[in-house]
């Protein structure tokens, strides 16, 4: 989370010129020129200051810190804001601690070196830096955000509360502190407590996709099923383009057994995606429509899918006859390999009166639970054999 250039504006202004400059080394002759020694810290800020990391960082790395007439704890400290600013954050840590080390006082520096520790991933060294820096002192909203992420990262469930809390008390304004609670709750799996926070943050907050989202997740887990059905609706109204929305409501009725309305969804978000038209047909088929989910799988692209679907729909409809008829497609696809898909097609030769074939699927089946299925399957051929009016 980035600190606000307002810091690095503060820091580089002290006893700095704002100069143009045409290129480092045009920069070194024009100080050469008045017969003074050129000043690689301060032309190194300069450079800086005007967006030039490159050049300032070679400027940098040509100043003594040794030297009497330098100023290590400043070198180092803008050698740490370059690091920063080009995300070299191991390296903006070094240095922005050589400047520590070199004397540097001002509180600024650990904002700076909390930014670095946070990229990191290092969340003590980051809340240290943050303490050392003065919180109270600092009038930076994000610092609060970073200090409990830090918290809660180190497993401090209560400091990074606290620090959201202190947050919301500073800059009530600030509605990430209030999302951020949403999120912890979630992750806890305190469903309930996030929904209702989440109703509230909604109430005052302009709310994302992703907001949307995880709310309307914490209402279904939480089985506030009414409460997530009509907030989910009314994202979708918001955002009616993205279909994350719609496969979340969908779960929702599908919680609430309202099968086919979450069928009518996923077909709707089929037409943006096609991937989607297996569930779609699926859901169709669980609640019944089944002339509707063989329409939707004639459309899918996959043919494994399809051809599964396919025939779970056909013995479902009692087309036995077709069912049977897609032997050669499953054998080209390889799906007969599923001793499953190999019994429905013999469950299928058998219902349309081709004992021979159906038992040559049973043949070849080895999994003990269908070896069972299959004894019956036989017995059953067996009794139409000997009293064939029995079978229809």
């Amino acid at each position: 989370m980035p600190i606000p250039e307002s810091y690095a504006a503060r820091l580089l202004a002290l006893g700095l010129l704002v100069l143009p400059v045409g290129g480092m080394a045009a920069d070194e002759e024009a100080e050469k020129q008045k017969g003074e020694e050129v000043d690689y810290v301060s032309l190194g800020a300069r450079l800086l200051k005007d967006g030039h990391l490159g050049r300032a960082e070679s400027a940098l790395k040509k100043a003594d810190p040794a030297a009497e007439e330098v100023d290590a704890a400043r070198l180092y400290t803008l050698w740490g804001l370059v690091d920063l600013k080009r995300g070299e954050n191991a390296s903006a840590r070094d240095h922005l601690r050589r400047a520590i080390d070199a004397g540097q006082t001002g509180k600024t520096v650990y904002l700076y070196l909390a930014q670095a520790h946070y990229r990191l991933q290092e969340y003590r060294p980051t809340i240290d830096a943050i303490e050392r820096a003065g919180l109270g002192e600092q009038d930076n909203p994000n610092l609060y955000a970073i200090l409990a992420r830090s918290h809660w990262e180190l497993e401090n469930g209560a400091e990074a509360w606290a620090a959201l809390d202190a947050g919301q008390k500073r800059y009530p304004e600030h509605t990430a502190f209030l999302r951020q609670k949403i999120f912890y709750l979630i992750e806890l799996e305190l469903y309930q407590k996030a929904a209702r926070l989440g109703e509230e943050y909604l109430a005052g907050a302009r709310a994302t996709v992703a907001d949307y989202l995880a709310i309307g997740r914490a209402m279904r887990r939480s089985g506030q099923l009414e409460q997530a059905r009509d907030f989910l609706e009314a994202a979708r109204l918001q955002y009616p383009g993205d279909p994350r929305l719609g496969m979340e409501l969908a779960q929702v009725y599908l919680k609430l057994d309202q099968t086919l309305t979450a069928a009518q969804i996923y077909e709707q978000a089929a037409f943006r995606d096609p991937e989607l038209l297996t569930e779609a047909a699926e859901l169709y088929r669980r609640s019944g429509k089944l002339y509707r989910a063989l329409n939707l799988n004639a459309q899918v692209a996959d043919s494994g899918k399809k051809l599964k679907q396919r025939l779970a729909i056909l013995l479902e409809t009692e087309r036995y006859a077709m069912a049977a008829a897609m032997r050669d497609d499953l054998l080209r696809a390889g799906l007969l390999e599923n001793e499953d898909i190999r019994y429905a097609l013999a469950y299928a030769r058998f219902k349309n009166g081709e004992f021979e074939k159906a038992e040559a699927q049973l043949s070849r089946l080895t999994r003990s639970d269908l070896f069972r299925k299959a004894t019956k399957l036989r017995k059953a051929m067996a009794d139409c054999r000997d009293a064939a009016w029995k079978c229809y």
